[in-house]
């Protein structure tokens, strides 16, 4: 018995989930606005570079390993998501260094630019 094979998802559906995943960091950046902080934030100021870096892991290391788009997609999401909630895990903890975490969340974002998605069509 064969399991039935799942079909890539098309191309457009990766660009509209970067698409919206990249305005979203834009968006959430402005939006939420947590009130000065009242008690010494030091050990928490890097916290926000953990998804980063589980983000880059996701896509160098662990994205590559798939041949079938209707894996590596839900996988592409998880990577996304991560970079996402390095911006904003900046904004809400470490108010002092939203825009680092703005431009380190965008970068994350970025390396998932869908341009790899035309390995997993079929000839």
């Amino acid at each position: 018995m064969n399991a039935p094979s799942r079909k890539s998802p098309p191309t457009i559906l990766w660009w509209i989930i970067w698409t919206a995943i990249s305005a979203a960091v834009v968006v959430l950046y402005l939006v939420l606005q947590p009130p000065a902080p009242k008690m010494d934030v030091s050990g928490v100021q890097f916290l926000p570079i953990m998804p980063f870096l589980g983000s880059a892991v996701v896509r160098w290391l662990i994205l590559p390993k798939f041949a079938d788009g209707a894996r590596a997609f839900p996988i592409f999401i998880v990577g996304l998501a991560l970079a996402e909630g390095c911006t904003i895990l900046g904004v809400v903890l470490v108010p002092a260094f939203k825009q680092a975490y703005l431009a380190l969340g965008l970068v994350g974002v970025a390396q998932y630019i869908p341009l790899f998605v035309s390995k997993y069509k079929k000839a």
